[in-house]
């Protein structure tokens, strides 16, 4: 378990509108930002871990996508990113307006396949409007594209939105607002929280989080305001700041801050309830320090980059049902789970329908990152060889789906019924 005695900086997300990729001014624009956000950052963090950018949902006006028009618009933000020396980029599609043609699909897969630095977001929620014909869409997409390598690994840059607001810093979920550029901050608070409960010796666990709440507001509060003062000296609008426990593989998980708080292991009986305290924990940082909040500010409990999440899962200790029920009251629903290779289709998209119905009615973003993995079935191990994934058993799911083809396209209009 690795602590640091300084918030440092997991990502800075630039958001643009996609209508300006080319824009030789707005290349010159972004890197004087970069220049300036290091400058201004340098003196209150060891480091920014990465650079990205994302931008608005890539949809023609009519809500197609068009394959030519994609290509090129990918090309741009291919050689945007080149340009910026940044590590990844997301490109966002909406599709609970996305008009279906027949090579609406092998678009999107060709974005994943031929560009390994670029996400994809898929929308499929607007306002209370759930896409069942998009989470379908989304399904066959993921299945096709877990058969482009052994490992099942690129659906790690697919992902799939719900009631997910613009400029969350956190990819696949992210999608520019629209008009003039943006940006957002990423803080690795995790470490930081768990070097401050080094030196707690309170006992409640409200004396606890009053604790870590006091401690982590000044410095939370100041990167706050250094990114205030970025939007000054720049011109790019800050958006905000998401202050998520996320873990980093290798070198600390959400499983180092539950034990401190009574779960030894993940699954049992009581996770829900510290998960609610954790997250109360970051709702009450955010009240205190009064920053711009974006995002999800939750726990997340992502599979394949957690080490304690990942142990947990090889001795069975939860299931993806574990992980809805988690998903109420943590920060970003159904991400990273490996699953078996012969998953059904309409049981991906079940998932997702699941999954964006609970943020509709619950008002929070949620979000669905699933990697079915060739030729393995739940119990068996995955084989990754990347330094920001671990590997842990395959989930089971239950392939035991409702079908959704029986749905028309009224029924992507989700309607609360009050009795």
């Amino acid at each position: 378990m690795k602590t640091s005695e300084v918030l440092n900086i997991r990502s800075i997300t630039l958001g643009i509108d996609h209508k300006l990729l080319g824009d030789s001014d707005l290349l010159e624009k972004l890197k004087n930002f970069n220049a300036i956000a290091f400058r201004e950052f340098e003196g209150s963090t060891d480091f920014i871990r990465t650079k990205r950018i994302c931008s608005t949902p890539i949809n023609n006006q009519d809500g197609s996508l068009g394959q030519d028009r994609t290509a090129s618009l990918i090309n741009k933000m291919q050689d945007l990113i080149t340009n910026l020396d940044m590590r990844w980029g997301c490109v966002p599609i909406d599709l609970v307006d996305l008009v279906y043609t027949p090579d609406a699909k092998k678009t999107v897969i060709d974005i994943l396949k031929k560009h390994d630095n670029i996400f994809v977001n898929l929308l499929n929620t607007k306002g209370n409007k759930i896409s069942v014909k998009g989470a379908k869409f989304a399904a066959e997409i993921i299945k096709q594209n877990s058969s482009l390598s052994k490992t099942g690994f690129e659906n790690f840059r697919l992902g799939v939105a719900a009631s997910c607001g613009p400029n969350i810093p956190f990819f696949p979920f992210s999608y520019h607002k629209g008009g003039e550029p943006g940006f957002s901050v990423a803080v690795e608070i995790l470490p930081f929280l768990l070097h401050k409960l080094k030196g707690c010796k309170e006992q409640s666990i409200k004396e606890v989080t009053n604790y870590l709440i006091d401690e982590v507001t000044p410095f939370v509060k100041n990167l706050d305001d250094i990114a205030y003062k970025i939007e000054k000296l720049t011109g790019i609008s800050y958006e905000g700041m998401d202050i998520s426990l996320a873990p980093f593989p290798k070198q600390y998980g959400v499983g180092d801050i539950l034990e401190k708080f009574g779960i030894d292991n993940i699954g049992s009986h009581g996770t829900t309830y510290i998960t609610s305290i954790l997250t109360d924990l970051l709702r009450g940082i955010i009240d205190q320090s009064r920053i711009k909040a974006v995002g999800f500010n939750g726990v997340m409990y992502s599979l394949l980059e957690d080490d304690q999440l990942a142990s947990s899962n090889n001795k069975l200790n939860y299931s993806i049902d574990t992980l809805s029920l988690l998903s109420t009251v943590c920060g970003c629903g159904l991400d990273m789970i490996p699953i078996p290779g012969n998953t059904l289709s309409d049981e991906i998209a079940s998932l997702i329908l699941d999954t964006s119905a609970l943020s509709i009615n619950l008002k929070k973003a949620l979000g669905v990152r699933l990697l079915p993995i060739p030729e393995k079935s739940s119990g068996m191990i995955t084989e990754f060889n990347y330094d920001f994934l671990v590997n842990t058993r395959v989930m089971a799911v239950k392939n035991d789906s409702f079908e959704s083809f029986k749905f028309t396209d009224e029924d992507q209009i989700y309607r609360k019924l009050r009795f």
